[in-house]
């Protein structure tokens, strides 16, 4: 697309978009990653015109695209979805006050986004209010933003001529950090994670603990121990933020797959991905997004085949009906 990216250090970034040109994002692009649908945004904000392709990328359950299209023909884009792809036009976007039908994470940095660069003020109502949509509004403000109520229901952008270059550093990632602390519960052991910021999984150290870890903050980031006790079972409820997040569930099933005693319900969004815990000693019983596990003893080994779907060979999905075409070994 045009944009010059190189390495800084060990972990760092320089993007140079002074170079971009070419306001498309083909599916090639967009098809394993479904945050792509985030360049939509900032490219109609920009130039006025932008083409991006549906996105894939996401197997854990429905997740329409129609919040970000809504919220851009409410500034005055004109949008439409042709052969795949998301065709959008403005001569500048205006602000609008915007109210989502759900919370979005994506939708409303996407909007926050293109709000940016939008002529007056702009108002998203059922703001998405997890901490990466705190540490975008950031990095917008330091480009020269003007956004307030970043973290809450209602988020406020001022429209601005155009943004700047600045230096930004990323929060820690939330999944990352949760997928190492769960790990450790299933081994029964402890760990350090550096750089970690526990504030930000308040709602999965509380499930930790619940298990019987002892999870606490330091200065360095947090520690998650176990004293080799066999974690205990609990339920699990997704939400959006500060709710237990769905991209932690299928780990929290893997916990619960070796935790003593039973458990009664994990309800969300995420109804596929366990499938192959099928096989080693466990039973799942499915009742619409309630799912009953009933741990039978010692996990053992098992081979199984998988799709690109994430899909267990010639497994149904009960609640779509789906079963799988092909299998990756």
């Amino acid at each position: 697309m045009g944009v010059e990216v190189t390495m800084d250090g060990n972990d760092g970034l320089i993007l140079d978009s002074h170079g971009l040109n070419n306001p498309t994002a083909p599916y090639d692009m967009v098809k394993t990653m479904r945050a792509s649908i985030l360049v939509l945004g900032p490219l109609l904000a920009r130039f006025g015109t932008a083409t991006v392709s549906l996105p894939g990328g996401c197997a854990i359950g429905s997740r329409p695209v129609d919040q970000h299209i809504k919220g851009l023909q409410a500034m005055g884009a004109e949008v439409r979805v042709e052969h795949g792809y998301v065709h959008a036009t403005v001569p500048r976007l205006k602000g609008a006050r915007l109210f989502t039908d759900m919370v979005t994470v994506t939708g409303t940095e996407n909007l926050m986004m293109a709000a940016a660069l939008a002529e007056g003020e702009t108002v998203i109502e059922n703001a998405a209010r997890e901490p990466e949509v705190v540490d975008l509004a950031n990095c917008l403000v330091a480009m020269g933003a003007q956004i307030s109520g970043a973290g809450s229901d209602i988020i406020r952008i001022r429209g601005v001529a155009s943004l700047h270059g600045a230096t930004h550093r990323i929060m820690p990632d939330r999944i990352e950090t949760g997928t190492y602390a769960i790990a450790a519960a299933i081994a029964g052991g402890d760990i350090e994670l550096v750089g970690a910021a526990p504030d930000t999984i308040a709602s999965l150290n509380a499930l930790l603990v619940k298990s019987g870890a002892t999870v606490t903050a330091t200065p360095r980031g947090m520690t998650v121990h176990m004293n080799g006790a066999r974690p205990k079972a609990s339920d699990i409820t997704t939400a959006p933020y500060p709710g237990f997040p769905t991209d932690l569930q299928a780990q929290m099933m893997a916990l619960m797959a070796v935790a003593d005693g039973l458990l009664d319900e994990v309800r969300g969004l995420a109804v596929v991905g366990h499938q192959p815990m099928l096989k080693p000693g466990e039973s799942f019983e499915y009742t619409s997004w309630t799912r009953i596990a009933t741990p039978h003893g010692t996990m053992r080994g098992e081979f199984f085949c998988m799709t690109e779907d994430a899909q267990p060979f010639d497994a149904p999905v009960p609640e779509f009906g789906l079963t799988t075409a092909s299998a990756l070994h």
